[in-house]
């Protein structure tokens, strides 16, 4: 149950703190840099199973060992590389393969990625250590 509840966290709050990024900050830059590339309309399964792994992802290389040492500096640390290595890839395999993907997007999307799932690791990291109220406490056996 510890970790049901640490990933339906995760997922909550890596979720919506990208679909605010993508919604009010990043949509009209995507629109404008990208438009001739974008598909018509999106392909919401593939949505949906970035949203159930990704967030999976973070829990076992970032959150859960970082609770384990019980290192904050841990789950900051290693949410951020895992974000930059996971949206690194995706940029510069798209920059090496598709005609008029900007630079520009690269940096920024890097940045971005490495700065929410960083975020993410942290806040989950601090809600699962310092809130009675999802968790009673952690144990590593759990």
């Amino acid at each position: 149950m510890h970790h049901f509840k640490l990933y339906f966290t995760c997922l909550v709050i890596y979720t919506t703190m990208d679909f605010v990024w993508i919604n009010w900050v990043a949509a009209y830059w995507f629109q404008m840099n990208l438009g001739s590339l974008l598909a018509d309309s999106i392909r919401w399964e593939a949505v949906f199973l970035f949203y159930l792994i990704y967030p999976a992802s973070l829990l076992l290389f970032a959150i859960s060992p970082s609770l384990d040492k019980n290192k904050w500096s841990h789950a900051l640390f290693y949410g951020g590389a895992l974000g930059f290595s996971c949206y690194i890839t995706y940029d510069l395999t798209n920059l090496a393969t598709l005609r008029g993907w900007p630079t520009r997007l690269v940096i920024h999307d890097v940045l971005w990625g490495t700065s929410l799932s960083a975020a993410a690791s942290f806040l989950i990291f601090t809600i699962a250590t310092k809130s009675s109220f999802f968790f009673k406490h952690h144990d590593p056996q759990m």
